[in-house]
């Protein structure tokens, strides 16, 4: 529906395109992984096998989708390609898991959090009249961070364990981004890579020239 808007408004509100070279932008997005659901319900396994009995019964639930901030700038070579570097908050995932019955009752918890530093090269293809609209094409590397939390407490033991991953890895976007003037509004769908994960994203973003 933003996209259809501003397809229809642009023509009315846009000025020339800008012929500043910086930019940057803030915007809140959409990120979507399912590594905490897996880790939960394998939890929710290992736990329902320690009470060893048919009476046990577990239940458990995850995010598998969190809302996190992003921060970009860049610098266009020309009106088709620009270097940009950016942050973005990947999210802090959780997870739930109870098990009961024959004596145990166990509660466990699990969290994800991530981030990303990031620097990628960005096409952009006109494909309205006025050239304020523009198909974007997104490809460059990550750094990413993950911080891994687990706490379980009840009759099979209490247990609390933390860790960090980190690496770097492709991220790859493609999107749509419309100007109006000093400004404009980018919504882009992207996928970073986490060794044998990823978690995709799809966010929208105000953009500022300079």
């Amino acid at each position: 529906i933003a996209v259809l808007f501003l397809l229809i408004a642009g023509p009315i509100l846009a000025a020339e395109p800008p012929t500043t070279k910086w930019y940057g932008g803030i915007g809140i997005g959409s990120n979507s992984n399912d590594s905490t659901k897996d880790a939960t319900q394998d939890w929710q396994g290992i736990v329902h096998a320690i009470c060893g009995s048919p009476a046990c019964t577990s239940s458990g639930s995850a995010d598998t989708s969190v809302t996190g901030v992003n921060l970009f700038a860049g610098y266009r070579f020309s009106d088709q390609l620009a270097i940009e570097g950016g942050y973005v908050n990947l999210g802090k995932f959780k997870g739930n898991t109870t098990t009961t019955g024959g004596g145990l009752s166990q509660n466990s918890s699990l969290s994800l959090k991530a981030s990303a530093l990031s620097v990628a090269a960005v096409g952009f293809l006109p494909v309205t009249a006025d050239k304020q609209g523009l198909l974007i094409g997104k490809i460059g590397l990550a750094r990413w961070e993950a911080d891994v939390n687990l706490s379980s407490s009840g009759p099979a033991g209490n247990l609390s364990a933390s860790g960090s991953e980190s690496g770097t890895d492709p991220v790859v976007g493609v999107g749509y981004e419309h100007r109006f003037g000093g400004f404009g509004v980018r919504a882009l769908y992207e996928r970073y890579k986490a060794d044998d994960e990823a978690v995709t994203r799809l966010s929208l973003s105000l953009v500022g020239y300079f």
